[in-house]
């Protein structure tokens, strides 16, 4: 599986580099330490789904098949790829929070640490989603808007609740802690939908 994920990631390889300067770009413009924790990871997860699309124009998913690969490796190399994309993501967001620190006073370095593994898990939910509508709905316009809206509806409830959930209890690692939980639940329902959708498509 892991070879499955570095194809993925050696394909991708220059459109993580230019989605994460415009990722850093975005970040300094709007000036918006929630934004700088997510937007990196967000924007390099939709990269998981890209590599599906990919994978379909060149019939690999065929190719790797007759090799004795099975679907829900394929599946799962998705969702792992997407995780690696989210880690990734949120490493740069931890980056681009810590210089913005220095040029806007953000805060202190520890509540940025604490704040940024909401990137990852946002990140991961929004992967996880749009790989599972891309197997539900296939490859077409449709379907791009439909993951697009999806993820809008997703990213803003996760956000909206993380600030209503923090407000509340006064503690973003509670929030966190309970955001992972939700993700957990997400991720592998999202899994079980793509199994089962990728084993009924005819290759």
């Amino acid at each position: 599986m892991m070879t499955l994920v570095r194809k993925d990631l050696i394909l991708i390889k220059s459109s993580i580099v230019s989605l994460s300067i415009f990722a850093a770009v975005l970040c300094f413009l709007l000036k918006v330490p929630l934004i700088t924790y997510i937007l990196p990871a967000v924007l390099l997860v939709s990269l998981a789904s890209a590599s599906i699309r990919w994978d379909e124009q060149c019939n690999w998913d065929r190719y790797i098949m007759s090799i004795g690969v099975d679907r829900n490796t394929i599946v799962r190399s998705k969702f792992v790829t997407g995780a690696i994309l989210a880690l990734i993501g949120t490493a740069i967001g931890l980056v681009i929070s810590i210089s913005m620190s220095y040029v806007y006073d953000f805060g202190d370095v520890a509540s940025m640490v604490t704040a940024c593994p909401l990137g990852f898990i946002i990140g991961i939910i929004v992967s996880s989603v749009s790989v599972t509508v891309y197997y539900v709905t296939g490859n077409s316009v449709k379907t791009q808007y439909i993951s697009v809206v999806a993820n809008i509806v997703v990213i803003s409830a996760l956000i909206t609740l993380s600030m209503i959930a923090a407000e509340a209890f006064g503690d973003l690692t509670l929030v966190v802690l309970a955001l992972a939980a939700v993700a957990v639940v997400i991720v592998y329902t999202c899994y079980l939908v793509s199994c089962r959708r990728f084993a009924g498509i005819d290759l």
